[in-house]
């Protein structure tokens, strides 16, 4: 019987390690990676920033409440 090439300890920690992780494959127009990888970032680390900070932005607007519109319609100019 072969020997496995990996240990049993690295499996349970490789095991371990995607528990703690979503994976989501996503596609772009051709040359965005090239783009992504001028910036001097990696791509994992800028998709990874974009995401979290749109998330944010979207999480702080549902958090913000809106004030309730006016209603002008008895204000003569504003007609």
């Amino acid at each position: 019987m072969q020997k496995p090439k990996t240990s049993e300890a690295q499996r349970r920690a490789v095991a371990n390690y995607q528990e703690k992780v979503d994976r989501v494959n996503c596609r772009f127009p051709k040359g965005t990676k090239q783009r992504i990888e001028a910036t001097g970032s990696t791509i994992n680390a800028f998709i990874i920033r974009a995401v979290e900070k749109e998330l944010e932005r979207i999480e702080e607007a549902e958090q913000t409440p809106t004030e309730p519109e006016q209603d002008f319609s008895d204000v003569p100019f504003m007609n």
